[in-house]
């Protein structure tokens, strides 16, 4: 599709803006890494909350989708909004996945600096 070629080259060049619009017109099935890369642009061009909803949006794919809610809670952590992020990484240990175990390790640091555990 020309569309994701244009935008691939915009997310290359640091014009994320670009890119989201390019990513954005897209027609048809919405692929889990077609997602992600639209998220991952979306962050580039500091629409964190848009973000968010991309990488939160995306299903199907169990390594895709662990991998943009460890996003969510990167960019949480960032904004210093330690709940959302507590949240994310609760779902992230409940999958019982490979990065479950980083998940609790950081539940267990945020709780910490919360001055308490749950």
């Amino acid at each position: 599709d020309a569309y994701y070629l244009l935008a691939l080259s915009y997310e290359k060049k640091g014009n994320f803006q670009e890119a989201v619009a390019s990513f954005k017109k897209i027609e048809g099935n919405k692929t889990p890494q077609l997602q992600f890369k639209l998220a991952e642009c979306l962050e580039g061009a500091g629409q964190l909350n848009e973000a968010i909803e991309e990488y939160s949006r995306i299903t199907g794919q169990k390594p895709l989708m662990v991998k943009g809610l460890l996003r969510c809670a990167l960019i949480y952590e960032n904004q210093l909004n330690r709940m959302s992020a507590i949240n994310v990484y609760e779902r992230i240990a409940e999958l019982n996945v490979e990065e479950s175990k980083f998940a609790r390790e950081r539940l267990e640091t945020l709780k910490e600096e919360l001055g308490g555990k749950e």
